[in-house]
């Protein structure tokens, strides 16, 4: 069992790569990207962009600066305060994220086999789309206008005034989005 310690300044741009094993990364002031990690991935604070590719595990990360990309997690993925776009796509277990405020490029998710939670700490205006949701939507944020029945698997809503594509689709679980 080998297990290699590095200790780097805050203030990097940060790229790990093809490790057998667990990830535990600290906190980073700059961009941080990850690929191919057969173990879970824990994540400190992240000060710019996210980029996360290839973990067999779950993957838990602090707040991020700016946007964050996720994809095929083996595992449940937890977000702290995400300062950005949000996209993620195949995740084998539940998603948990928190968006500080909604950029123009908004929020994709795509393939999650579990549930879909996302808090937000502003104001929405968004345009939500979802598609093949196995389970229920629950939008528990001021303001929704539904464009669409309510056990439907495709739900469609107009969140405040609208604008921002928040777009999910291939859920087998349920989405709630909240104010936090």
């Amino acid at each position: 069992n080998h297990q290699v310690i590095l200790k780097l300044p805050r203030r990097i741009d940060l790229t790990v790569s093809s490790v057998s094993g667990s990830l535990n990364v600290g906190n980073v002031d700059g961009q941080t990207q990850v690929n191919s990690i057969s173990g879970s991935a824990e994540i400190g604070n992240v000060g710019g962009k996210l980029q996360v590719n290839s973990v067999s595990g779950s993957v838990e990360v602090g707040n991020v600066g700016a946007d964050a990309r996720l994809t095929s997690i083996s595992g449940n993925l937890g977000l702290g305060q995400v300062n950005g776009s949000l996209d993620v796509s195949s995740v084998s277990g539940g998603l948990n994220a928190t968006l500080v405020s909604l950029s123009p490029q908004g929020i994709h998710i795509r393939s999650v086999s579990g549930s879909v939670e996302i808090a937000f700490k502003g104001e929405v205006n968004a345009d939500f789309n979802a598609q093949g949701v196995s389970g229920e939507v629950y939008l528990d944020v001021p303001n929704v206008t539904r464009d669409s029945e309510e056990k439907s698997s495709n739900v469609r809503a107009r969140i405040g005034g609208g604008g921002t594509p928040i777009t999910i689709s291939s859920v087998s679980g349920n989405i709630r989005l909240t104010r936090s």
